[in-house]
């Protein structure tokens, strides 16, 4: 396997390996400088400053989870394409090669494509790959940030205000006019 794939894999299995690390790190450092974290509780404040709530963005999350999966389920049955027409070929091994880089996430379709054309002969093979890798970084960034969220002001209680209106009363003999409060 050339220098540049391996490094490609070490980076991609680096980051797999650290991001849950990282972001319980960056967890427990907003614990400590805001309180407790919590999804939909009051955030203190010290000064006049309206409290927020933390609220994921559930828009992009669900987009980012579509994309994602779809693009996985066609690597999966890609890749499962490409050991099943490759039985009687010649190199059996290439196949499940190839069907092992392509479910690596946003890099595999570049990998595969690199396997399939190590010179770059075949412009559009390349382009079909990269747009796939790119629709893949899209997806992983949509959902970052629906993950990640946003902070927003709470909303204090809604209060009715105390309305007041007259009513008009009339009798037989007497007209008269009534206060109807209700607090």
């Amino acid at each position: 396997m050339p220098i540049h794939q391996r490094a490609v894999l070490a980076a991609v299995a680096a980051l797999l390996v650290l991001a849950p690390r990282m972001h319980a790190r960056a967890q427990e450092a907003g614990a400590a400088s805001n309180g407790p974290a919590s999804e939909s509780k009051e955030q203190p404040t010290g000064t006049g400053e309206t409290p927020t709530v933390h609220r994921r963005r559930p828009v992009p999350l669900g987009i980012g989870g579509l994309l994602l999966g779809t693009s996985y389920i066609v690597k999966i049955f890609g890749g499962l394409g490409l050991v099943a027409t490759s039985i009687d070929g010649g190199c059996g091994s290439c196949a499940w090669r190839e069907a092992g880089l392509l479910l690596v996430p946003v890099a595999g379709p570049l990998l595969v494509a690199h396997e399939e054309d190590p010179h770059g002969r075949s412009s559009r093979d390349w382009v079909v790959f990269a747009s796939w890798s790119v629709a893949e970084a899209v997806a992983v960034t949509l959902m970052t940030v629906g993950l990640v969220g946003h902070d927003v002001p709470l909303e204090p209680a809604r209060r009715t205000p105390p309305s007041a209106t007259v009513v008009p009363t009339v009798t037989h003999g007497l007209g008269a006019l009534s206060l109807h409060v209700s607090w």
